[in-house]
């Protein structure tokens, strides 16, 4: 049984459902062009929802215009033939063909988009198929047989740049399961310069002499042959080529391969040399470029013969605008459909040429220019931001006094198992993002520097990393602090100095001495790291232990407590944080005495912890500061390479910034590093200290 339509309805369906979906896709086809590449610098929700919506829609109202073609066209073939409306519906799902190709700012919305690439090829296929049936049901009367030809090629070219382009990104070709293909060695062929041939990476264990030929052609190794300049003496645009070119190396880190020692060496000793501002700088590029390499078409546009095709692309619309702006018009065509038509014409004319000037403005293609052609680039280009440099704020006491105004709403979400989603939404209302400042990025470098000063051969390297605040603590001044990090799974030590650092936060405020800068750089970092725990465990899982136990029984204790002085509202955080540390505790085995055998909770340890750090006067912000960095540090290295990749089209994480900054500095290590590492580490006991040998253990893991 049919539902009953008014007949008025179906007419108006009938006559405007094509016009209107072909509106839509070049709407969402100009949006996409000119806000895509936004998302690499914007953090912003509603930015990101409109983005992925106008990805989404654009294939979808592509594909049912043209079967919506399909129909009307089949639906007319009783009629007579050379009705000049068919001819203009071929030339339409032409059109809509192209708008399938996508923008060239964007490919894939997220990695795992990439790994569907064979789907895209067979709709590349059965796309380009009913396009062509289209123009087949109007031969031989088509009287736009030429336009609608040219730009029924056009579109072949651009979805097939869009296929291809997925398949380069996927895993399949990256690299990270089949050695024998990957873009890694498809684009440096085609795209390094001769002075970046290829050269040999270390042997590893259990591969064949095919694959290890095979790994070498993909990590392009120039460093072995030449050095990198001083980068304090760069300008941006010379900042960009020395990024281009330590992509060429580092790029395969993303999806677990090995770097070479000479490589680690020559990059280590370029960063050593560098202020904070130029490495910072070249990082924030590298990032770029492997947003760019893993998102849009660059890789696919940049080579000649992509260009070539662009240039014949862009010949073929404009021959087909003039053959269709001087050519008779059929006196039974609908004015608005022509109006359609020269919709399609102008827009794919304008959007290509800015398609083309982003191209060409990309850090792929800029960094790749020889100094002859750099110099002509305006700085402006490159000066502009590559990440949001902001950092998503949030407490744990907060997040306990948050739930009081939502009361009602998390008793009505408990029935339906749904308190993750309110978390989520109570998280999202609350918190806060600030920009990541100089300051911090210089003590991060710095801090940073001084580890990889510190690590001059592999059992340092990877002593380096696996420290989780051990080092900031090995000062005789910070000594007694040591049982912060020694008797605890990093998850734990994490939430611990957490509220010990909004404590002695909020008791500079009460004392108003808050004015200087460390002060705030230990906050920030420490409220960033909160907000990663609780709203993307995922990205820490590999360090994290069985942190949701610890978690929820903290958050239990803490609840307790403001229960027991009926504090409820938002506005008394600072008097939460005056009760906690009015809070008697003389020893920690006393903090630990007083949350019970059974509970994992650390609230009571950080009230200690915060009263230890303020007998160290004027040295707590310090230690705060190291510590933070150092466990940040410790979490971004132990993480999965394939969790960093996703950050760039996220607006960038400080998080995977620092990752990164890391390995350039030398720091770092892969599989096999590692587990020489860990045999050191039980047999010799050169990667930890006597006071330390307990801690390398599942945590650490």
């Amino acid at each position: 049984m049919e539902l009953p339509v008014p007949k008025k309805v179906q007419k108006i369906w009938n006559a405007w459902h094509l016009r209107v979906l072909i509106v839509l896709s070049l709407f969402l086809q100009a949006f996409l062009v000119l806000f895509a590449s936004r998302r690499q610098r914007s953090k912003s929700t509603f930015l990101l929802f409109f983005i992925w919506s106008a990805y989404l829609l654009a294939d979808w109202a592509a594909a049912v215009a043209i079967g919506g073609i399909i129909k009307t066209q089949t639906d007319t073939c009783d009629q007579p033939s050379g009705d000049s409306r068919d001819d203009l519906l071929a030339f339409w799902a032409s059109f809509l063909l192209l708008h399938l190709g996508g923008p060239d700012s964007i490919t894939s919305y997220a990695l795992e988009d990439n790994e569907f690439w064979l789907r895209h090829f067979i709709g590349l296929v059965l796309q380009a198929t009913v396009a062509a049936y289209s123009i087949y049901l109007t031969l031989p009367t088509n009287k736009l047989w030429l336009p609608t030809i040219l730009i029924f090629l056009v579109g072949i070219f651009k979805y097939g740049e869009r296929t291809y382009a997925f398949y380069l990104a996927s895993s399949d070709c990256f690299g990270a399961n089949n050695a024998t293909n990957s873009l890694l060695r498809s684009s440096s062929n085609q795209n390094l310069s001769t002075e970046a041939r290829l050269t040999t990476v270390p042997d590893t264990a259990g591969t064949s002499d095919q694959a290890q030929q095979t790994t070498s052609e993909m990590m392009a190794n120039p460093l072995e042959v030449i050095s990198l300049p001083n980068l304090k003496d760069l300008n941006d645009m010379e900042l960009l080529e020395v990024a281009y070119k330590l992509f060429g190396r580092f790029k395969g880190l993303i999806v677990g391969r090995s770097l070479s020692m000479e490589v680690r060496t020559s990059s280590r000793k370029a960063f050593l040399e560098a202020d904070h501002t130029s490495a910072c700088k070249v990082i924030e590029h590298e990032l770029s470029i492997l947003y760019q390499v893993l998102h849009t078409k660059v890789v696919v546009a940049r080579p000649r013969i992509g260009f070539a095709f662009r240039f014949i692309s862009f010949c073929f619309i404009l021959g087909a605008s003039l053959f269709f702006l001087f050519s008779k018009k059929p006196g039974d065509l609908d004015k608005f459909d022509i109006k359609v038509t020269y919709a399609l014409l102008i827009g794919a004319i304008v959007l290509d040429v800015i398609s083309f000037v982003q191209l060409i403005s990309s850090d792929w293609n800029l960094g790749a220019l020889s100094s002859t052609w750099s110099r002509y680039i305006p700085l402006i280009i490159v000066k502009n931001g590559r990440w949001s440099e902001l950092m998503f704020q949030y407490n744990m006491i907060s997040y306990c006094l948050d739930e009081h105004p939502m009361r009602q709403i998390y008793k009505l979400a408990g029935y339906f198992h749904a308190r993750g989603t309110i978390d989520a939404i109570k998280i999202a209302l609350f918190s806060s993002s600030e920009k990541v400042t100089e300051d911090l990025k210089a003590l991060i470098f710095d801090s940073l520097k001084t580890k990889s000063g510190d690590a001059d051969n592999k059992d340092d390297v990877i002593a380096e990393c696996l420290w989780r605040g051990h080092a900031t603590l090995s000062s005789s001044n910070y000594r007694k602090l040591h049982w912060s990090v020694k008797e605890f799974q990093y998850s734990d030590s994490l939430l611990l100095w957490h509220l010990a650092t909004e404590l002695c936060y909020h008791k500079e405020i009460k004392d108003k001495s808050i004015n200087t800068k460390s002060k705030r750089i230990g906050k920030l970092v420490s409220d960033y790291m909160f907000y990663l725990l609780v709203t993307q465990p995922s990205m820490l899982s590999p360090v994290l232990g069985d942190w949701d136990v610890v978690f929820q029984d903290t958050y239990a204790e803490a609840k307790r407590f403001l229960d027991k002085y009926k504090i409820s509202s938002r506005d008394d955080h600072l008097k939460v944080c005056e009760k906690l540390m009015s809070v008697e505790i003389k020893t920690d085995e006393l903090a630990a005495d007083m949350k019970g055998s059974k509970s994992k909770s650390v609230l009571f340890d950080a009230c200690f912890l915060a009263q230890e750090l303020q007998k160290l006067e004027d040295l707590k912000w310090d230690v705060m500061d190291r510590m933070w960095v150092e466990l940040m540090s410790y979490a971004s290295i132990n993480s999965l390479p394939s969790v960093h990749a996703q950050q760039p089209s996220k607006g960038g994480e400080l998080w995977t910034f620092t990752w990164l900054l890391m390995y350039h500095l030398g720091l770092g290590f892969q599989f096999e590093i590692q587990k020489e590492a860990e045999v050191t580490t039980d047999d010799d006991n050169d990667v930890t200290t006597d006071d330390d040998n307990e801690e390398t253990t599942d945590d650490d893991e």
